[in-house]
């Protein structure tokens, strides 16, 4: 097996190979591989003329031959690395237009991308079947050019061949793209930071400043072109397109629009400009390329006869839309919003997570400060200096790491908040409660199955020494809450039925006085809790979990063994179990939401 992947795609096995013209196998190590070595498994392999080439600075070792592609002679250059076999070799074409513009060639090196490195391991016991795989590979894409086969491949990595384009202005990209040609802004905060956006309210939301200060805005043309059009990158050692050039390349775009938008989009305009196209590419998604023009005349060069000098610009993608997925958050939950009620150990992390997720709108609720004695266990460090509002904390680090994304904070107990007018529950998607405070979230609880409330509600928990976690959803007029979990018949007081832990045990610690006590848990516990409540709390705002599960993790209980404590029955059932019985906590007979249980119940 030459290569293997880590990925669920299977790829074919290759058969060993032994090539009898190769010289005495080297150790294997690293940088140990000469051009000697190499020269014989490529003359092994069947290419011609090979010779030996000065090795590079880095230490790369290099062989000339000579091959046929599509009956064409070529001379191809392959390299090994220091790294070799930990790393695929390097084959190049000579010169790297020796077979016309052709794409996963780099122009100027001419370097074949034969192989996406992604999710690749490689049998480094194999360093001669390394060798042959990378030449087969790279001189049948090759023969796929010279046959037009990949030619819409073009189109895939148009943005990368864009980048290859000499050009020293750079614009951000927060703009998402439109679906229909418009007029778009360019706002320059200096000579070298500009922004192409719809307004610059778009470029305030990415920034995270309250004002941009002065800047100048230049007004830009977007033109989205159809599926299936075809571009071919210029050639970064030829002069860029002329105007004509670009009339042709643009014509799919240009002829959907009709008279009328033509003339509000292209008439009028100023003798230079910005011009920005999205081309769809075939897997998914859109490249953005953009460039500025300066005509000869006040027109716009995208008007038929109109000459103009182009030059390319580049064009960095940070819009909401291309971001968030490329994260691997969900652009469907950008525009949820979230009450997130402490901001602790789980809840710090739990923020992080949802913002991670695509989940842009928060609003914290918290009264606690955050103190150096909590530093290695809250995501947020050690705090700048003193005491200060976790809540306002937590708020400049979210929107310090994370562009776009509105935080709102508030100091005080969810109670007070509440009373006080500052929080109304229909404002939000999903409530979460991560205040570690039992009593504070019953009466949250109580509080969001009223009548008339349509929001949702998580609850999550960590329990002493790390030995479990907890993540509870409700929904108002269904089964299931956090009161259910304290409902017992046979209990003469409230106690949570979830818990790992036996009921009756003090767990709180105090290594400096009373006024440092905590419960002991460490920040890894922290973290798979705010894992947990995340998952399902996306889950509920994606519409995947309607019902009221209680979710749990089990952690080991050796620590809180040691230390005198004693675990509860439920912390015997396997995790399998825990999650088979996931709804099978409600209670009947729940002050709270007992009269929604089902009689068969």
């Amino acid at each position: 097996m030459i290569l293997r992947c880590r990925t669920s795609r299977r790829r074919p096995a290759l058969p060993r190979r032994r090539y009898p013209h190769t010289a005495s196998r080297p150790n294997l190590m690293a940088g140990s591989y000469d051009g000697e070595w190499l020269a014989a498994v490529v003359t092994g392999f069947g290419l011609t003329e090979v010779a030996v080439l000065p090795a590079s600075v880095s230490g790369t070792v290099w062989v000339r031959a000579s091959a046929l592609v599509e009956q064409q002679p070529v001379e191809l250059r392959v390299g090994l690395s220091v790294d070799f076999p930990a790393e695929l070799p390097v084959v190049r074409l000579h010169p790297w237009d020796a077979l016309g513009v052709q794409p996963h060639i780099t122009a100027g090196k001419g370097t074949v991308c034969y192989q996406d490195n992604e999710g690749l391991l490689l049998d480094q016991d194999q360093p001669e079947g390394l060798v042959s795989w990378a030449l087969e590979h790279a001189l049948a894409e090759l023969a796929k050019g010279v046959r037009g086969e990949n030619r819409t491949d073009f189109t895939e990595e148009f943005e990368a061949s864009w980048l290859a384009l000499p050009s020293k202005v750079v614009l951000h990209n927060v703009a998402d793209v439109p679906q229909q040609a418009c007029e778009l802004n360019v706002i320059w905060r200096t000579n070298s930071e500009a922004y192409v956006a719809a307004d610059a309210n778009q470029v305030l939301s990415f920034l995270q400043f309250d004002r941009l200060g002065k800047y100048t805005m230049q007004q830009a043309i977007f033109l989205p072109l159809p599926a299936g059009s075809y571009i071919e990158p210029p050639r970064p050692d030829q002069a860029f397109w002329t105007a004509a050039e670009l009339r042709q390349w643009l014509a799919p775009g240009l002829n959907l629009l009709s008279a009328k938008e033509r003339r509000a989009l292209l008439e009028g305009r100023h003798q230079h400009g910005i011009i920005v196209v999205s081309l769809p590419r075939p897997s998914q998604g859109v490249a953005l390329f953009a460039l500025r023009y300066q005509s000869t005349t006040d027109d716009h060069p995208l008007l038929p006869g109109i000459d103009a000098k182009l030059w390319p610009l580049q064009l960095l993608r940070l819009e909401r839309s291309y971001l968030v997925p490329r994260g691997g958050g969900q652009n469907t939950l950008v525009g949820k919003r979230i009450l997130l009620i402490g901001c602790g150990a789980v809840g710090g992390r739990l923020a992080h997570d949802l913002v991670q997720s695509g989940v842009l709108d928060l609003t914290l609720v918290d009264d606690d400060l955050h103190a150096s004695d909590n530093t290695f266990r809250h995501v947020l460090g050690y705090p700048r200096k003193g005491f200060v509002a976790k809540v306002t904390a937590l708020r400049d680090e979210l929107r310090m790491k994370y562009p776009y994304v509105q935080v709102t904070s508030v100091k005080s107990t969810i109670q007070s908040a509440y009373r006080a007018g500052k929080i109304t529950w229909n404002d939000y998607d999903l409530v979460i409660a991560a205040t570690g405070n039992p009593t504070i979230e019953l009466w949250l609880n109580a509080q969001l199955h009223q009548p008339g409330i349509r929001v949702a509600a998580l609850f999550t928990w960590l329990e002493a020494y790390g030995i479990g976690g907890h993540a509870l959803l409700t929904h108002v007029g269904q089964p299931g809450c956090l009161r259910c979990l304290y409902t017992d018949p046979d209990a003469s007081q409230l106690l949570n039925r979830a818990a790992f832990a036996q009921a009756g045990q003090k767990f709180s610690m105090s290594l400096a006085g009373c006024s440092a006590r905590h419960t002991p848990y460490g920040s890894l516990d922290a973290t798979r809790t705010a894992e947990l409540a995340a998952r399902l709390a996306l889950r509920s705002l994606v519409g995947r979990e309607h019902d009221a599960p209680l979710l749990s993790w089990k952690g080991d209980p050796t620590d809180f063994l040691a230390a005198g404590f004693h675990l509860a029955p439920r912390y015997q059932a396997s995790e399998e179990q825990l999650f088979r019985n996931r709804y099978l906590y409600v209670a009947p007979t729940c002050p709270v939401c007992g009269s929604n249980v089902p009689a068969n119940d």
